[in-house]
């Protein structure tokens, strides 16, 4: 694939962390979603957390600082299941809900739409959503404005295999954008430390486990049938907390007792934070690629850095597949708080996914 075809996908979710949408920097994307909407009592889409026309005009506005841009709404995200489950039962609802996306598109002029339910299940749900998205596909295809339509997927094989009909899907949607993060999680029945979004599986790691990275979630969505020029990795900004069980048992699969602070989650700028005051300690996992912080207070941190950052793209880049999908702008450093310039995160996948390909 061409470096200019190659797509670089941010979701960001509005004012979440400070983040205005005039301090993005649209230069280093192809692709804004703005998160999250959700999906109402009678089929049609609400605004949910985006607040609705203010965010709307102020996202579209960005085309004029990046006139390729292509601005989607994302309907979904976790939480917000029940809904599609509803929806999709029923063929007025779900009428109406294509109704209404077009509706959305058309009024505020953007680009198309992202459908992130997390997550549809068994035969019903698995053969009602592929039909949802042949109804947008025709739908779409048929309006003079052409919207886009893009699916969030799971990066875990059961999911996958639960919900989704990956050959219609394929030939609906214009690119799936898969979820490789969240893969290792404080679980009460799983109290181990793991990283959020492995490049390759651990040392330690076997059986299912051995699944739960991006390079076998990747080539799991392309051997079920989505061409490598329609799938887009994902990689996180944020980062996974756990509250370590010892102090002295602190790599992977090191027994934790609880998530760490904030609910489980932190951002970048956050790490870098703990780093440049001697808070926390990073560790680097050579065979996953991936870094990680333990901190003085015993809580143990999976994060992304640019090194592990730039290992994905290296490997997205060489496996020719579509490009990058960040979950989110609003926990890179957009600020540049800690010392280093603005959206570290994503210049570097900028830099590195657009380099022409190495022989």
């Amino acid at each position: 694939m061409c470096c200019d075809d190659r797509v670089i996908v941010s979701y960001y979710r509005w004012l979440q962390n400070g983040l205005k949408p005039e301090k993005i920097d649209v230069s280093l994307i192809t692709h804004l979603i703005l998160g999250f909407c959700v999906v109402q009592d009678d089929g049609s889409i609400g605004e949910g957390e985006t607040h609705g026309e203010r965010s709307y005009g102020a996202v579209v506005a960005l085309k004029r600082k990046n006139p390729k841009l292509k601005v989607l709404l994302s309907v979904g995200g976790g939480g917000n299941h029940s809904g599609f489950v509803t929806m999709v039962k029923n063929d007025d609802l779900l009428n109406k809900f294509v109704e209404s996306a077009l509706k959305l598109i058309e009024q505020h002029s953007l680009d198309g739409l992202d459908l992130d339910w997390e997550f549809p299940s068994g035969p019903r749900e698995k053969a009602r959503f592929a039909t949802l998205l042949d109804r947008l596909r025709e739908a779409f295809d048929k309006h003079p404005m052409r919207p886009l339509l893009t699916v969030a997927v799971p990066a875990q094989s059961p999911l996958v295999n639960g919900g989704y009909d990956v050959p219609k899907i394929a030939k609906a949607v214009d690119l799936v954008l898969i979820m490789s993060y969240d893969l290792h999680m404080y679980k009460w029945y799983l109290p181990f430390t793991g990283h959020n979004a492995p490049l390759l599986p651990g040392k330690k790691e076997f059986s299912y486990f051995k699944t739960l990275n991006i390079r076998h979630s990747a080539k799991l969505w392309a051997k079920r049938g989505v061409p490598k020029n329609k799938l887009v990795i994902g990689v996180p900004t944020y980062g996974l907390t756990w509250k370590l069980l010892f102090k002295w048992w602190t790599g992977p699969w090191a027994p934790a007792i609880g998530i760490g602070p904030n609910g489980g989650y932190t951002s970048y700028p956050k790490v870098l934070n703990m780093l440049s005051t001697n808070t926390g300690r990073a560790f680097w996992d050579k065979v996953s690629h991936s870094p990680y912080v333990i901190t003085s207070d015993k809580t143990w941190i999976s994060y992304d850095d640019e090194d592990s950052i730039r290992a994905k793209v290296k490997f997205v880049r060489e496996a020719q597949y579509a490009g990058i999908m960040c979950f989110s702008l609003n926990c890179d450093d957009w600020s540049g708080e800690c010392g280093r310039e603005n959206f570290p995160l994503h210049k570097t996948i900028h830099s590195e996914l657009l380099l022409t390909d190495r022989l």
